[in-house]
C-alpha cells in the first residue's frame, strides 16, 4: 500500500486539473474567457479581416422592413465559418438614428484555418431572376491561432 505522502501527490495530480477547469482556468493557468466577436457592418463592404480560430464573427446589415427585401447569404464555407443559429432581425439602438431601418444580424464562428469569402444579397425572395438590389462581400482569413474559450 502506498504511503500517505504518495497518495496525497496522486490525489493532488488528479484534483488540481479538475479544480482549475472548475475555476474557469485552463491548464496553463489562463482565464477561460470567451473571445470577443469581430463586428462587421455595411461600411466594411469589400474589406478583409483576419481572425483567430474560435473567434465569433457578427455581421450586421441594414434593410427597410415592409418592402419585401431581405438579406440572404449567397456564398460561404461552413467548414471555415460555421453559421451560428439563424439570422436575427434587430431594431437599431436609439443613438444610431436610423429611422425606418431594421438590422439583420448573421453570426458565425471561425472553425479552421483558411480564407473564406462571404457574399450576401439584398433581394426579394420571390424574385429569383432579378438582380439583387444590393450586395455585400467580405473576406475572412482564419489564421491558426486559437482564441481562449
Amino acid at each position: 500500500m502506498p504511503s500517505l505522502p504518495v497518495m496525497f501527490r496522486i490525489l493532488a495530480g488528479i484534483m488540481l486539473p479538475l479544480f482549475l477547469v472548475a475555476a474557469g482556468r485552463g491548464a496553463d493557468g489562463a482565464l477561460g474567457q470567451k473571445p470577443k466577436p469581430v463586428l462587421i457592418t455595411q461600411e466594411d463592404n469589400h474589406r478583409t479581416f483576419t481572425v483567430p480560430v474560435g473567434t465569433p464573427v457578427r455581421i450586421t446589415l441594414q434593410g427597410r422592413p415592409g418592402t419585401g427585401f431581405g438579406w440572404f447569404l449567397l456564398h460561404g464555407d461552413p467548414k471555415v465559418l460555421k453559421p451560428v443559429g439563424t439570422p436575427k432581425s434587430e431594431a437599431p439602438k436609439p443613438e444610431q438614428k436610423l429611422d425606418g431601418i431594421e438590422l439583420t444580424v448573421f453570426r458565425f464562428k471561425a472553425m479552421r484555418r483558411k480564407s473564406c469569402t462571404l457574399e450576401f444579397v439584398y433581394r426579394r425572395p420571390w424574385e429569383k431572376d432579378v438582380p439583387p438590389a444590393e450586395t455585400f462581400t467580405v473576406e475572412i482569413i482564419v489564421d491558426g491561432k486559437k482564441t481562449p474559450g
